[in-house]
């Protein structure tokens, strides 16, 4: 999410995770998030494939309320839309949205699922019948690239990796704003 948005390791030191987080939030406030019901809490998170050499950065979320029709909106659109292998050339991999619609068992195991501990290398290649997809075994992602990925999250702080709306912070934890 966007669905193009790819980046190499040499361009991750000067790559703009507030700019990216600042157009996931407009594209969220013109499908109605300003005024919505309900909350967003996103953590921003990247799966590095070695084959390509590409990071593909995305915000796992969790969603309440009208917040919910708020992303499933933005999901129409041609940028936010999920990607077939090989649809475009910055998209060589499936790149799909993936929703799980239960009910939340547990809040806070959701809410730090999303602030996932490491960010993993998944290979990409030829499935054998023409089509470029991603393997599913998830591994770490190899030096010297790993350190750089550390060094890239050191510089951040938790605030800027995250997009709250319609929840804050407060002493005692998130508090909906609405």
């Amino acid at each position: 999410m966007p669905n193009n948005e790819q980046f190499t390791a040499q361009e991750l030191p000067g790559w703009n995770v507030g700019r990216f987080m600042a157009r996931i939030r407009s594209a969220l406030n013109r499908e109605g998030a300003r005024d919505a019901c309900g909350y967003l809490i996103g953590y921003f998170h990247c799966d590095y494939d070695p084959t390509t050499g590409l990071f593909s950065p995305h915000l796992p979320m969790l969603l309440k309320g009208e917040m919910i029709e708020v992303v499933d909106r933005l999901r129409t659109r041609t940028k936010y839309r999920s990607v077939k292998a090989g649809a475009s050339p910055e998209s060589p991999v499936n790149l799909p949205i993936k929703i799980d619609r239960r009910p939340i068992q547990n809040a806070v195991s959701a809410v730090t699922y999303l602030m996932k501990s490491y960010w993993p290398a998944i290979a990409s290649g030829d499935s054998g019948d023409g089509r470029h997809v991603r393997y599913g075994r998830r591994y770490s992602i190899p030096e010297p690239i790993h350190t750089k990925v550390l060094l890239w999250l050191h510089k951040h702080r938790f605030e800027d990796l995250r997009l709250l709306i319609g929840v804050r912070d407060t002493t005692r934890g998130l508090a909906p704003t609405k």
